[in-house]
């Protein structure tokens, strides 16, 4: 049996297929070679099929069609038609450091069985490239560099601020224990996925909070979440540039989507946090007002929290 399946959620469309090609063929550079692949997509399943022929010929791999465009509910998908013990899940926009699926394995293999995912800190593609924050930063115009510093000032009320360093320990110089899932880059014990009952397909497109919803679910069921900091994955996709122009049930449903797994786990954040999670996502709002322009946005950004509070009050704890 393989050691571990990398399940990789697509919608297919052509943008995207650029970027999984790139995933591939850092997947194909792995120097760990004891893996099969799924990739659970939307559409063009023979163009992907064809791309895994040419660039994994030595490994198994199935690509799966999904009746309706969910990254949990694709999630599923691939995870219930995996074989092995470990399910690596990685986004199809990824470069990952060529020792990365093999360092992961390595770790949960031999860490505990209450030791449900390991995951690994993923950056921007820009700092593969040497470019760092501060260079960026000053560079930008007058105007830019003003709006850089406000997103700073205003990240300091956000839970990755307030809630995250609070809840993290440090067990030994590269591994720290964390307090959910940042970011669907991760290698997991298969069980432990099915004893939670996998992704909460409940979430609809366009979600955030799948990956903070399954890492509060196993915490519940007592099993811990581990981060290795020496090994990166980076994300060529830049998420800041792909809201541009967005129209307002994107920011709605993208907010509802995080405050109902918010409200869902409060016990995990607590209330104080997450009203400071509220006002920074309000805030923040007025800069996609700003780029966008649609004033609209922050009665978007309104709605999502109180329907997103609503729904998370009757969601089953």
């Amino acid at each position: 049996m393989t050691k571990v399946t990398v399940v990789i959620r697509t919608t297919g469309e052509e943008s995207k297929l650029k970027l999984l090609r790139v995933t591939v063929t850092s997947l194909a550079k792995q120097e760990f070679k004891d893996f099969n692949l799924i990739v659970v997509t939307y559409k063009n399943k023979e163009f992907i099929e064809k791309l895994l022929r040419e660039r994994l010929p030595q490994h198994r791999y199935k690509v799966i069609v999904s009746p309706i465009r969910n990254r949990c509910f694709q999630s599923n998908l691939g995870i219930k038609l995996a074989d092995s013990e470990y399910v690596a899940i990685i986004d199809d926009d990824m470069v990952l450091d060529s020792n990365w699926l093999g360092t992961m394995i390595n770790i949960i293999t031999y860490s505990s069985p209450k030791v449900a995912c390991i995951c690994s800190p993923v950056y921007p593609l820009s700092k593969i490239k040497g470019l760092s924050s501060h260079d960026t930063y000053a560079v930008l115009p007058l105007y830019q560099q003003f709006l850089e510093f406000f997103k700073r000032i205003l990240k300091t009320l956000s839970i990755t601020s307030t809630f995250w360093p609070k809840n993290t320990k440090i067990l030994s110089k590269k591994v720290k224990e964390i307090p959910t899932i940042p970011s669907n880059c991760m290698v997991c014990r298969r069980k432990a996925l099915i004893d939670v009952g996998f992704y909460d397909t409940s979430l609809q497109e366009p979600l955030r909070g799948d990956d903070y919803d399954l890492g509060f679910r196993l915490r519940k069921s007592g099993y811990k979440i581990l981060s290795y900091d020496s090994i990166k994955a980076f994300h060529i996709e830049n998420y800041l540039v792909k809201w541009l122009g967005k129209d307002s049930r994107f920011f709605m449903n993208m907010t509802l989507t995080e405050f109902y797994v918010i409200i869902k786990h409060r016990e995990f954040i607590g209330s104080y946090l997450i009203l400071l999670q509220m006002l920074y996502r309000l805030i923040e709002s007025f800069y996609w007002v700003y780029k966008n322009k649609k004033p609209t946005l922050v009665f978007s950004v309104l709605k999502g929290i109180v329907k997103g509070v609503a729904q998370g009050f009757r969601a089953k704890q």
